[in-house]
């Protein structure tokens, strides 16, 4: 009985083991067949429409930059002026240029020229470096006129000629404190806060009329203050008032009673 036993658990496993291999077999061969099978048509189709609209991209994009030369879908570009465009005197109508000045010592300028600040800064620091190397102040003041008259102003050239380090102390005023004699400018100046009427202030492209015209206004007084600054400074220097120490020795050669007089009237200069 135990043998029959066994011989029939042996002969159930077997069963069991062919069943599942031939299940197994047949999920492999259904995968196979799916994966095999075309999908559907409407798939098919988006997806090959998609490519060529998406080649065609790309060959217009090398076309253009000519990295292949291909014809399909070639485009020609152009430059044109800004103000040109359609709507651009809706973004920003009208806007306000100042009076550009006549430049006396080399061609006119013209709104819109380049401003060339790159290249005045190098000529500046090429001249600075060249007076650095001069031996005594002639000969530096002889290198000073020929720039003077060859580049300063001109394109390419330098706005301003610095003086050398050793030559500052020469100047009127450089004993004073609070004073920057290269500059010409007070570290507190008159009307110091003339800049904040205007600090906070911007031109939009939809201001309106009234409000605009109110800020040329306000420009115009800022700038008017700034006018009365550079009389009251050219004040000073006409008469020689930055030189303290010279005219502290001056008063010393005064009559006790002139000297007395010339400092009561301090107070109404």
């Amino acid at each position: 009985d135990d043998e029959a036993a066994d011989e029939g658990g042996a002969a159930a496993a077997a069963a069991t083991t062919t069943a599942m291999g031939t299940a197994a077999a047949a999920t492999d061969t259904a995968a196979t067949t799916a994966t095999m099978a075309p999908p559907p048509s409407s798939a098919t189709t988006t997806t090959v429409a998609a490519r060529p609209s998406l080649l065609s991209r790309q060959a217009s994009t090398m076309s253009v930059g000519g990295g292949t030369g291909s014809a399909v879908d070639k485009k020609k570009y152009r430059v044109v002026p800004t103000s040109s465009l359609p709507g651009y005197d809706r973004l920003w109508p009208h806007p306000h240029l100042p009076d550009v000045p006549p430049n006396a010592n080399g061609p006119p300028i013209r709104i819109g020229d380049e401003v060339g600040r790159d290249l005045a800064v190098r000529a500046e620091q090429e001249f600075v470096k060249a007076t650095a190397a001069t031996a005594d102040k002639a000969e530096a003041g002889r290198l000073r006129d020929e720039w003077t008259g060859r580049r300063l102003l001109r394109p390419g050239g330098p706005t301003v000629l610095p003086m050398r380090v050793e030559d500052i102390k020469t100047m009127p005023g450089s004993e004073l404190a609070g004073y920057m004699p290269r500059r010409g400018d007070f570290d507190v100046e008159w009307d110091n806060e003339a800049e904040a009427i205007l600090a906070e202030m911007e031109f939009a492209a939809d201001d309106a009329p009234q409000d605009r015209q109110l800020k040329l206004q306000i420009v115009d007084i800022y700038n008017a203050k700034l006018a009365e600054r550079e009389r009251r400074k050219a004040f000073l220097v006409e008469r020689r008032l930055l030189n303290y120490r010279q005219n502290q020795a001056n008063d010393l050669l005064l009559p006790p009673d002139e000297r007395d007089l010339v400092n009561r009237m301090r107070l109404f200069a």
